[in-house]
């Protein structure tokens, strides 16, 4: 901790260390000014890599979560520094969440909407969900779906499914096409 008058400012030890700092210097303001951004900035840094350690996240989650303490500045330093690091990729994140079971029997459209809600870039969205196959999750979830319905009778089933289908972001037609398969096959 380092006194400024009446004012306590916390600077942290390794700032202290660097700019040797002992009891009783005199420092200009100009240097004062750069010791303090210093401070912070490895704070920011210490506050992103534990924030990022304890679950995996976005550019936009880490930067929400900095400035609720931080500046801008101070935010945009941490972040840059966690993608320099690769701790930080929103392409990554997006793959790693495809590929997880919330993805799994989503449609492109829900998928999209979750990834905008994390505020990933729309060139990595695009890139994303054109690897995604509507088609084939549609009919692997109805495939699951359709094994609880057996019992019912036909208008329900086909009902039930068209819903459950629906409520996961699938347009009526893939899903009208997968309903009628499914009931024909079965």
């Amino acid at each position: 901790m380092i006194f400024d008058g009446e004012n306590a400012v916390d600077i942290l030890a390794e700032s202290i260390l660097e700019y040797n700092i002992t009891e009783g210097i005199s420092i200009c303001n100009t240097k004062w000014n750069e010791i303090y951004k210093a401070s912070r900035n490895r704070l920011a840094i210490r506050e992103a890599l534990n924030f990022l350690s304890k679950k995996r996240r976005t550019t936009s989650e880490l930067e929400q979560w900095l400035q609720k303490s931080f500046s801008n500045n101070e935010t945009l330093h941490a972040t840059e520094r966690m993608q320099e690091l690769k701790y930080l990729n929103d392409e990554s994140w997006v793959l790693d969440y495809q590929k997880s079971q919330k993805a799994r029997g989503k449609s492109k459209r829900y998928l999209a909407n979750e990834f905008k809600k994390k505020n990933i870039s729309a060139y990595i969205q695009a890139k994303a969900l054109d690897r995604h196959n509507d088609e084939i999750e549609a009919l692997w979830l109805a495939h699951k779906k359709f094994k609880s319905l057996e019992k019912l009778p036909f208008d329900r089933q086909k009902t039930k499914l068209y819903f459950y289908l629906q409520r996961r972001g699938f347009n009526n037609e893939l899903i009208i096409s997968i309903t009628r398969q499914l009931i024909l096959d079965n």
